[in-house]
């Protein structure tokens, strides 16, 4: 299995690169020079500070050409609603908050390769919530 790996800082980068490279070809790049070229990546894992508008602009088109890879996973600093809401309505399918085990980012990257996870109840009430902001904020929206 294949996972490209998308972060904001050079650290970040080479930390989740070190933490998969042993069980996967990774492939990587810092999301302020990302040009996405992981066309046949299984999975995606992304980090960065989504409370720097920037980041959000660049995972937002980053993600929007990643349609095709069906694991996407956000690894976040804080446990704030409005994170991991901001995470999944840019497109994760599995958020992660602060320090993530190394096992068990590995467990949810072997999911990938069979069939999707069913989400738990917390994963399913912030997808009900991205949702609801989504269509509240677009244009014609209540």
């Amino acid at each position: 299995m294949s996972v490209h790996v998308v972060a904001d800082t050079p650290e970040r980068l080479s930390a989740l690169r070190s933490m998969l490279e042993q069980q996967y070809a990774v492939t990587s790049e810092l999301l302020s020079g990302a040009t996405i070229r992981c066309t046949a990546s299984d999975a995606v894992v992304a980090m960065a500070d989504l409370r720097v508008v920037e980041n959000i602009t660049l995972l937002k088109e980053a993600f929007g050409k990643l349609s095709h890879v069906s694991k996407r996973i956000f690894l976040i600093d804080q446990n704030a609603r409005l994170l991991t809401v901001q995470a999944y309505a840019l497109g994760a399918t599995r958020v992660f908050v602060n320090t993530v085990d190394h096992a068990r980012l590995l467990a949810e990257l072997a999911d990938a390769a069979g069939s999707p996870a069913e989400p738990d109840a917390a994963s399913r009430g912030a997808q009900e919530a991205a949702t609801a902001g989504a269509a509240s904020i677009a244009p014609g929206g209540a």
